[in-house]
């Protein structure tokens, strides 16, 4: 570089002096003889520039290449350290009770190499993050940051339900309370439900709480838990411990479920428990009041049936009661008695009640 400005230099010098003598200005340089060492200082300027903008592109190539390698060693010393780290498991998580939250352990959580974590960390396979570590300070701390409208985490669905304050079932909750740049939204924003979102905030809360007041780092780590083929995770490891003073600290499981409904983490379909309990407390209502009507029907047609068989019983009783009941009926009156002596009549005959009747004749009102 230096050469080349002194090269520079020099050609302005001597294009100078070409040009005073050119002007009779008495410098006793030929016209033609300066000229031809103008441009061969030009040529040689020319190519020290080549050099020179070879050797800046091979000084880059190198920078690039020292970059690439400590990113590599770094990502690999990352990597090293998260794995020393103790992962907690599915067995360490009993089944979802109703709490948002399990402490899995109530020791500080092991999370070392601090210094390793200052950017953030990402380990994902196929869209789904399985860690992911970072040093949390009040540089990068953002509560307040909200996910893109349009952007959407895998297993998210648009699904409404009557028992959620928010109306919409899932949210799309982010994993690490840091902005998250549009690259890292794809897997550490994840579709929760509405109680794993408030957890999850709550537990940024306190982190960002600690952070104002002391203006200290707190190591962060989330390990999610997904099963074969799900879209939407059981729920994440949340791991947490201040560096300098080492009070906060934390070791949970956040579940990414919701009270009252039950959820296919495959297709993202949702059972809503509590509108299934109404809808069968309504079926049982209903399928009640219509027993009730039913038996109210049973009873009145029962009580009818009855009457009616009364009614023919009294009939056939009445029926019988004349046929086995001898009365008298005269030659010439149109009444039939009980006596034979009634009324005086002469040489009655006697029959059944029930012919009388057929044949015409009334009860005498002084026998009945």
């Amino acid at each position: 570089m230096k050469g080349f400005k002194e090269g520079k230099n020099n050609l302005l010098c001597f294009g100078l002096a070409a040009l005073l003598g050119m002007g009779g200005l008495g410098f006793g340089l030929t016209k033609n003889g300066e000229v031809s060492r103008l441009e061969s200082e030009l040529a040689q300027a020319n190519q020290e520039v080549v050099h020179l903008t070879d050797s800046n592109q091979t000084l880059e190539n190198e920078k690039d290449a020292l970059i690439s390698e400590l990113e590599q060693t770094r990502t690999t010393a990352q990597e090293l350290a998260v794995n020393a780290m103790a992962k907690a498991s599915k067995q360490d998580v009993p089944a979802f009770s109703g709490s948002a939250s399990f402490v899995v352990s109530e020791e500080k959580p092991a999370l070392n190499a601090e210094s390793l974590f200052d950017e953030l960390y990402v380990k994902a396979k196929e869209g789904k993050v399985e860690t992911t570590a970072v040093v949390l300070g009040a540089d990068n701390v953002r509560q307040d940051w909200q996910v893109e409208e349009d952007f959407e985490p895998l297993g998210w669905k648009s699904v409404t339900s009557d028992f959620i304050e928010s109306d919409q079932f899932y949210q799309k909750t982010r994993l690490v309370p840091v902005e998250l740049m549009d690259q890292a939204q794809d897997g550490l924003i994840v579709a929760g439900t509405p109680a794993f979102a408030s957890e999850l905030e709550n537990y940024f809360s306190k982190i960002e709480d600690y952070i104002a007041e002391t203006g200290n780092h707190v190591t962060y780590r989330v390990d999610p838990l997904y099963e074969p083929e799900a879209k939407l995770c059981n729920g994440v490891f949340l791991k947490a411990r201040s560096m300098e003073d080492d009070t906060l600290s934390f070791d949970v499981f956040v579940y990414n479920e919701q009270p009252e409904f039950v959820i296919d983490r495959k297709t993202s379909d949702i059972r809503d428990l509590k509108k299934e309990a109404e809808e069968k407390k309504r079926q049982e209502e209903e399928a009640r009041k219509k027993a009730e009507e039913e038996q109210k029907r049973a009873e009145e047609e029962a009580k009818r049936q009855q009457a009616l068989a009364e009614q023919q019983l009294q009939s056939q009783t009445q029926a019988v009661d004349n046929q086995s009941t001898l009365v008298w009926i005269p030659r010439t009156e149109s009444k039939y008695h009980m006596h034979a002596s009634c009324s005086n009549m002469k040489n009655p005959s006697q029959v059944s009640k029930e012919q009388a009747i057929a044949w015409g004749f009334e009860p005498c009102k002084k026998c009945y």
